[in-house]
């Protein structure tokens, strides 16, 4: 690793919503070794994102239609998962609410006939909520969005004919339209995160738009806290061996990580570090990076040619932008 040479940020702007969170676990844990690092990573980066849930717990937050910005990326891909069985409307108006809200959770129903056409119309839905008095297995099937099972249960026990199958089949279609249409607002409300909290939590907003540059600048400090450190870091094996203090020395690398990381860690966390496992934790660190090619580092010490101008979604999405997320949902 090269010497950035450029003071590093406080990095306590950007990082500060759960850097407690990462604070007290990495403590906690007592990592003494690079891949218990990762370990604690791996596990933090789960709570933070939202996966951390029950394919259960995240299904449910996404059907519970709370405001899209509310959700993390992990609950928006929950949309492949069916409805649970305890959201299933029992009531006529819980059927008109869930199915308004899978047209738009938002509320603004003033413009719904510009593009749903006869979706809003509630005489297919009272057709839907008839028949499944009668038949229970049907109406969950369609409901919960299982409409491939909705019809072949058509066919089960004695079949509907007439305007009865006509109806059903109505509402299966339209159920499925309604389903697609809340896939398309996943989608985009999915396009939306790459653009305003790609990190989901960790990081506040620095910009009204994020973009694929800017997680490289706020990143950077990191990189720049850690290559000040192991360049500069003498373990007590180093030290035996002869190796001198490098500069800054000791007392300078202390009040550098006081410095860039202000408000993260307390005298006390320090403290309960022992220097044994310090030693262990930078020599590990050391091994891993020599196992990796420069492209590990490039983006972090530079910016990266052709970042700038690029989304998120870019890097994400095989080159898609936003837009193009969206219009190859709909």
């Amino acid at each position: 690793m090269e010497e950035s040479g450029k003071k590093p940020k406080n990095i306590a702007r950007t990082l500060k919503p759960n850097w407690d969170l990462i604070r007290t676990e990495t403590f906690r844990t007592g990592p003494s070794m690079f891949v218990d690092v990762l370990s604690v990573v791996d596990r933090l980066y789960h709570r933070i994102m939202g996966s951390h849930r029950s394919e259960l717990d995240r299904a449910t937050r996404l059907y519970s239609f709370r405001p899209w910005d509310d959700l993390s990326v992990a609950d928006l891909d929950a949309r492949s998962r069916p409805l649970p069985e305890n959201l299933i409307p029992t009531s006529i108006d819980e059927l008109y609410d869930f199915y308004g809200n899978m047209l738009d959770r938002t509320g603004d129903f003033d413009i719904a006939p510009d593009f749903t056409f006869d979706l809003d119309d509630r005489e297919w839905l009272r057709r839907l909520w008839n028949i499944g008095q009668d038949r229970p297995e049907f109406f969950k099937a369609v409901v919960a969005g299982y409409h491939g099972s909705a019809v072949k249960l058509l066919g089960v026990g004695k079949p509907l004919t007439g305007p009865a199958r006509t109806h059903a089949e109505d509402a299966i279609r339209k159920a499925a339209l309604l389903y697609a249409a809340h896939d398309v607002q996943t989608t985009a409300a999915r396009a939306r995160i790459t653009l305003t909290r790609p990190a989901g939590k960790l990081v506040l907003r620095t910009t009204e738009r994020w973009m694929s540059a800017t997680t490289i600048a706020v990143w950077r400090p990191v990189y720049q806290l850690l290559d000040r450190v192991l360049t500069s870091y003498r373990t007590n094996d180093e030290a035996r061996d002869g190796k001198r203090e490098s500069r800054p020395g000791r007392t300078e690398i202390e009040n550098a990580v006081k410095e860039t990381a202000i408000g993260f860690t307390g005298r006390s966390d320090l403290l309960n570090y022992t220097r044994r496992r310090r030693d262990s934790i930078i020599e590990s660190i050391r091994e891993f990076i020599e196992l990796q090619d420069d492209a590990f580092w490039t983006p972090l010490k530079n910016n990266r040619p052709g970042a700038l101008g690029r989304t998120t979604s870019q890097d994400w999405y095989s080159d898609l932008t936003p837009l193009h997320m969206t219009a190859a949902a709909a």
